[in-house]
């Protein structure tokens, strides 16, 4: 039996198609919905039959008019709505947005006008003009324009520098770039607007698109061509685009202005796996708006390269110490020097860049203050809210003196930094020239939770009165987390919230994952106009991606995680451990994927019906595409959480079958742990399957072996109790004598055998019985130096078996159990067992051992290693840590002599108890 057939049939089929059937709503319970009404009229206060009424971003909610004009909507959600009419031969028109109460009527009165039409009955009516000294950019935005026409219509709409004296009679003039020359009064709409923003205005025989710059023309023109074409821009490349196709491309006379909420708008979201797919996302980006004018990149390493000031100044770095790569130092801003020199050279940098808008004075990654030390005269010695030593008043006094210098020659410049770690909290000496830009670093997904969200709030009122302008820089990974990690209503209120605080700017480490469908497009959505309704856009998303049939299961899948993010993962010891932290990151712990342990089987089942009930019901080859990503995606999310080690809840086991069940969802997650790699490497050359981050990017912490050790121990112990020729040790045997079985399978299936089996261990004083406080030989003891409070010793206080263990106290930074062993070649299978006190880890503490093998000199010849297991996941039971391989007599010529293994525990907080019991290299031939 496959790995895939057996996870989907683990859970009763009937409990599946029950939940889906009765699925309906979002999670949140439904509202008394209300009703919309109305005629719509054409020229001459006619009646329009035919006409199609649909509420803007409910794409489902539709209707078409009677011979009578009429129309009516119900099951319409309570709360602000727009209206979008159209009709043959006429310019459709969206109504002003209007309050719809729960479970009331609003009526409606809505006449169309012929409007402009750049494309009648499949034939075009309309040039498109652009000044011949027109720059690329607007000159590239013409000819989109012209493209996406063309693609909905198949009309072709010229694009020219000037009018054809002998054009037909009644030719529409789109202008890209300019304002039309009857259109006078464009210029004063454009008054006050930022640099993207824009202006549509139709009047005549003519149509203005013009920004007060090209980048606000350029949206201009996509702004166009979703309110009049019906263009959608779903996900990048070609197959991402959603064009409606029509005869026709009316435009009404009417004036659309609009300006972003935030001047600048940025996603980190390039995957470093495939760069020759970064221009498609670079294209996405734009296209839905998104534009970087104030940069906050971790650039001080720029500024003050050792390889610059290293030989001459190297009192511009900590202890005078010259640093070596780009982290974990910062140059020395209580040196007067320092201040100088960056005045100096961003000068330079401005002269040589006269287009550059911003530089960036964001501190380095990771630390490293002068100002750190105790003994520096400047010591702070005070910790900020999230635990770092407090440098704000040092580095934000510092870079106000630097951008003052600058501004005197430049002072059209803005300056980006980062509130981050050391200098996350507001200065308070010190208020920020307003061209002086932090961007507040937070996890905002965290203000879902009621404490965390108070105090987020009140950090941004905080630097709301210590700087004239800030931004957010959000967190909004993406990959690499191993579930769709979505927060629709929670993001759309925290941009809500920053626009109302006058945040000006916006910045998000997203690497993509586009199993997430919406959350990146509704993301550009709202940095553009925070008031738009998530709802309405989330369903015009699905709609728009999979087709009406489908849309409705692509809801339930996204509601269901969403609610997962938003309620679930707080009860976690994941997020439990982040928030506690001294000093917190300001992201949550990407790398640690413990909020797995939160996630059920029911979960992935009901999941992955909603899924394959999308890919059934799309209806075109684009939206099967886009509905057959998600499963793909889905696939890797799947083998993630059925090889992640879960502490799942295994009851003794009570029948054979009971047992061979169990024996599958091993042999499983043994498999899916490897064939999960295998996947997210094949998705490397898909733009939308490729994972911002691999799992190997992080290796040990976000790679695992499928070894979960819950159903070791309940497999064991039914096989030790089953008679002779029992049904599972048979199967067990039979595998493990299979030539199809791999040698990983084959050697943890061994595992099982030998722990029913009571397999005597080769190495004595397996459970520390004998030995003093701080001696068990042959094991040894290590603690990394310094050692303050990090105790090691031999125990009472807990054991697994006898009464004895290894208590590893209060290991900070790495503490180890270690033991040699001679060996002789053959398969081998090392234990350990390990607990904590129920509830007593805050932290990130984790434990996990090494296994190298040595020639009869000690040198090491090759090295293995075991999961990294952390220590919160299982507070309070008792859980094994294990590695099993195939020893050989040789490496490369070499013998191999002896077994070294290293048991560390490492990140514990001071207080922290870690035991361990039950340490065994175990034969397995």
């Amino acid at each position: 039996m496959n790995a895939k057939t057996t996870i989907r049939t683990m859970l009763v089929a009937v409990l599946t198609l029950c939940l889906l059937l009765t699925w309906t709503g979002t999670i949140w319970g439904n509202p008394v919905p209300g009703a919309i009404t109305g005629t719509v009229y054409g020229t001459g206060n006619i009646a329009l039959s035919g006409a199609s009424v649909t509420v803007v971003g409910y794409p489902g909610l539709a209707a078409t008019t009677g011979g009578n004009g009429q129309f009516y909507i119900p099951s319409v959600p309570a709360g602000v709505h727009t209206v979008a009419v159209s009709a043959s031969g006429y310019a459709a028109r969206t109504t002003e947005a209007f309050q719809l109460a729960e479970g009331g009527t609003a009526i409606l009165s809505v006449t169309l006008s012929e409007g402009l039409a750049l494309v009648a009955n499949g034939q075009g009516r309309a040039v498109v003009l652009v000044a011949a000294n027109a720059n690329s950019k607007t000159v590239a935005a013409a000819g989109k324009l012209s493209g996406y026409a063309e693609k909905s219509t198949g009309a072709s709409l010229p694009v020219a520098s000037q009018i054809d004296p002998n054009e037909p009679a009644g030719t529409v003039h789109v202008y890209v770039g300019m304002a039309a020359p009857e259109h006078t009064g464009v210029a004063s709409l454009l008054t006050g607007l930022k640099d993207d923003g824009f202006v549509i205005h139709s009047e005549g025989q003519s149509i203005s698109i013009v920004g007060p710059t090209a980048f606000g023309t350029e949206f201009g023109v996509n702004e166009f061509l979703e309110k009049y074409v019906g263009v959608r821009w779903l996900l990048p490349g070609p197959d991402g685009e959603d064009v409606p196709v029509s005869d026709e491309l009316r435009v009404p006379e009417e004036t659309v202005r609009q300006d972003p909420a935030f001047f600048s708008r940025y996603f980190y979201i390039y995957p470093s796996a495939n760069s020759s797919i970064w221009p498609m996302y670079t294209e996405w980006t734009s296209n839905n708006k998104i534009r970087q004018v104030v940069n906050p990149a971790h650039n001080l390493h720029n500024l003050f390269p050792p390889s610059k000031y290293g030989a001459t100044r190297p009192d511009f770095y900590p202890n005078g110490q010259v640093p070596t790569g780009n982290i974990g130092w910062q140059p020395c801003f209580s040196n007067p020097d320092t201040m100088a020199e960056a005045v100096y050279t961003i000068k330079q940098y401005f002269a040589n860049n006269p287009n550059a808008v911003s530089y960036s004075l964001t501190v380095n990654d990771s630390g490293g203050y002068c100002e750190a030390n105790p003994s520096h005269p400047a010591y702070p010695n005070k910790l900020n809210s999230i635990g770092w030593q407090d440098m704000s008043n040092i580095y934000y006094s510092w870079v106000n003196q630097v951008a003052a210098g600058v501004l005197q020659q430049y002072p059209d410049k803005y300056f980006g930094v980062l509130a981050y770690a050391e200098v996350y909290d507001p200065p308070t000496n010190v208020t920020l020239n307003s061209h002086v830009i932090p961007f507040i670093t937070d996890d905002r997904l965290s203000w879902a939770e009621p404490v965390a969200g108070t105090e987020g709030r009140d950090l941004t009122d905080a630097w709301s009165e210590a700087a004239l302008t800030f931004g957010f820089y959000e967190y909004l990974y993406g990959s690499p987390y191993t579930v769709p990690r979505v927060y629709p209503h929670q993001m759309a209120d925290n941009y809500r919230y920053a626009r109302d605080q006058g945040a000006d700017v916006q910045v998000a480490e997203a690497y993509a994952n586009w199993g997430e469908g919406p959350k990146l497009w509704l993301s550009a959505k709202l940095q553009w106009n925070p008031d738009v309704d998530e709802d309405a856009l989330l369903d015009e998303w699905y709609e728009r991606a999979v087709g009406p049939a489908a849309a409705p299961y692509l809801k339930a899948y996204y509601d269901y995680w969403e609610q997962f993010w938003t309620d679930r993962v707080f009860e976690t010891s994941w997020y439990k451990n982040w928030r506690a932290m001294q000093g917190r990151s300001n992201y949550m712990h990407l790398q640690n994927m413990g909020y797995l342990q939160a996630v059920t089987d029911q979960d992935m089942v009901l999941s992955r019906g909603w899924l394959e009930a999308a890919v059934a019901n799309a209806q075109t080859a684009a939206q099967l595409k886009r509905a057959q990503m998600l499963l793909d995606q889905f696939e890797y999310y799947e083998a993630s959480v059925f090889s992640y080690p879960r502490n799942l809840d295994i009851p003794p086991v009570a029948s054979a079958a009971e047992g061979l069940d169990w024996l599958d969802r091993y042999v499983d997650s043994l498999q899916l742990a490897d064939s999960r790699l295998t996947l997210v490497q094949s998705f490397n050359s898909d733009p939308w399957l490729i994972q911002g981050y691999l799992p190997t990017t992080w290796n040990y912490n976000t790679v695992w072996s499928g070894f979960n050790d819950r159903m070791l121990h309940a497999l064991a112990a039914w096989v030790a109790s089953e008679p002779a020729g029992g049904i599972v040790r048979t199967q067990i045997q039979q595998q493990i004598a299979s030539a199809g079985t791999s040698a990983k399978v084959r050697n943890y299936l061994k595992l099982i055998v030998a722990e029913a089996s009571g397999t005597a261990p080769i190495n004595t004083n397996a459970s520390f019985e004998t030995g003093t406080v701080t001696s068990a030989p042959p094991f040894g003891y290590w603690k990394q130096p310094p050692v303050t409070s990090e105790v090691i010793q031999r125990t009472t206080a807990a054991a697994h078996t006898g009464s004895y263990s290894t208590e590893m106290k209060g290991i900070t930074t790495f503490g180890a159990v270690t033991l040699i062993t001679s060996v002789t070649a053959g398969v081998y299978g090392v234990t350990a067992d390990y607990y904590t006190l129920p509830d007593s880890i805050s932290g990130t503490g984790s434990v996990y051992m090494t296994a190298s093998l040595l020639d009869a000199n000690n040198k090491t010849l090759s090295t293995f290693r075991t999961d990294r297991r952390i220590a919160a996941d299982t507070s309070g039971d008792w859980a094994t840590l294990a590695w099993v391989g195939d020893i050989p007599a040789q490496i490369n010529g070499v013998p191999v002599a002896k077994l070294s293994l290293v048991l560390y525990a490492n990140a514990f907080n001071q207080g922290e108890s870690l035991y361990v019991d039950d340490f065994e290299v175990i034969p397995l031939n």
